[in-house]
């Protein structure tokens, strides 16, 4: 059982992104561990301006297709962003067809949005990773970098980008595990509330 840390930068000019316009300009991934949210190896970065959208996409779908689902657990960030594009950019440019079914329901993986939607007080507008880590840029910078052909800016977000959230995911872990235990009593034990324990 493999896990890892998932995240795309895509380029486009229109006013949300679209993967029948826009592209992916970079997939970036980093084996990491569930447990912790340690980094288990280097962050690989697949970059367009290197060869072709085609080419990193292609060559993300060998590590990201197997036989065995496990071998790689997506961990990310409001991946429904990066799964429409994969899908769309799969079939598009390598042939490979993706269904929702696949993603959603026979792959495991962790999606940190809904928590973030939670730690925003139940509110979607303003749940940004940018929000609760030290993530210091939003991704609009991406579009300016790729733009001037500014790579070197572009590499140093993803790796800023990638750290904060391994670093943002440890420390959720630590409180929800403790949460966890707080709230997995064993059915015997009884509270009088204003009492303490029976």
């Amino acid at each position: 059982m493999d896990a890892y840390y998932l995240d795309f930068e895509t380029y486009g000019k229109g006013q949300s992104p679209d993967p029948s316009t826009d592209r992916i300009i970079t997939i970036q991934f980093q084996r990491m561990e569930l447990e912790t949210g340690n980094a288990l190896g280097k962050l690989t970065i697949l970059k367009e301006w290197e060869g072709s959208e085609a080419e990193i996409v292609c060559s993300f779908l060998k590590h990201f297709l197997s036989n065995n689902p496990w071998d790689f657990i997506p961990v990310g960030f409001n991946l429904n962003f990066e799964y429409h594009f994969l899908r769309t950019k799969a079939a598009h440019l390598c042939g490979t067809k993706i269904s929702e079914r696949y993603l959603y329901y026979e792959r495991p993986y962790i999606d940190l949005k809904s928590t973030v939607v939670m730690m925003n007080e139940g509110v979607f507008r303003g749940a940004k990773l940018s929000k609760f880590s030290g993530k210091e840029q939003n991704g609009n910078v991406i579009a300016g970098y790729y733009e001037e052909g500014d790579y070197a800016s572009i590499e140093k977000y993803i790796v800023d980008e990638a750290d904060a959230f391994l670093k943002f995911y440890s420390d959720l872990l630590l409180i929800l595990s403790f949460t966890g235990k707080i709230l997995l009593k064993p059915k015997n034990r009884q509270i009088n509330h204003g009492m303490g324990e029976v």
